[in-house]
């Protein structure tokens, strides 16, 4: 089915080679608007391509960066999101030595305490930071990615200066946003 700019380039088409008394100078402006009509168009529709093949690419990166058994990406910075879930397990497992020893620190800190040696605030203070779960510091973090690849994605297919689809970069920005107040614990 023909769009409503095909229907029109065909009817201007038409007009400009079937009338028999057009000049010359009206047929040469009619079929060079046309042939104008068409490139946009195509352009329209090439974009349109760009732009769904990006909303797939970042549904690719949300998804992996998501889910924690995903090893596959569809060719959006896999070395980079390789790199990163490795330094967050190397993180998870230094802050799980981290909380083995506060636990023992917080246990000392309240006996001490008790005999008036220190403060209770700083029992209380490890106290809390112990009840802080690693699953909430590991969503600010995926927060914080997801971010990250809104931004890259943006910038890599709109950039600044490209005229047009502004709405779509903002709207990338826009998310990546609402992610960077997730990752500073704001916003869930």
């Amino acid at each position: 089915m023909s769009t409503d700019y095909q229907t029109a380039i065909a009817y201007s088409h038409n007009f400009a080679t079937a009338k028999p008394d057009i000049l010359p100078t009206e047929k040469e402006h009619i079929l060079g608007l046309c042939q104008t009509l068409e490139s946009f168009g195509e352009d329209r529709d090439r974009l349109s391509r760009m732009f769904a093949q990006a909303c797939e690419t970042l549904g690719a990166v949300q998804e992996a960066l998501g889910e924690e058994s995903s090893t596959e990406l569809t060719g959006f910075e896999p070395q980079l999101v390789k790199k990163t879930k490795e330094e967050r397990d190397a993180l998870a497992a230094h802050v799980e030595n981290l909380r083995r020893e506060l636990e023992a620190c917080q246990s000392v800190l309240h006996q001490l305490a008790r005999d008036g040696e220190v403060t209770p605030d700083y029992a209380d203070d490890a106290k809390r930071a112990l009840k802080e779960t690693p699953t909430q510091s590991l969503a600010h973090l995926k927060a914080q990615w997801k971010a990250e690849a809104l931004e890259e994605m943006a910038r890599r297919f709109w950039p600044t200066g490209m005229i047009g689809k502004g709405e779509e970069r903002g709207a990338l920005l826009l998310r990546a946003d609402k992610y960077r107040r997730q990752a500073e614990g704001g916003d869930t």
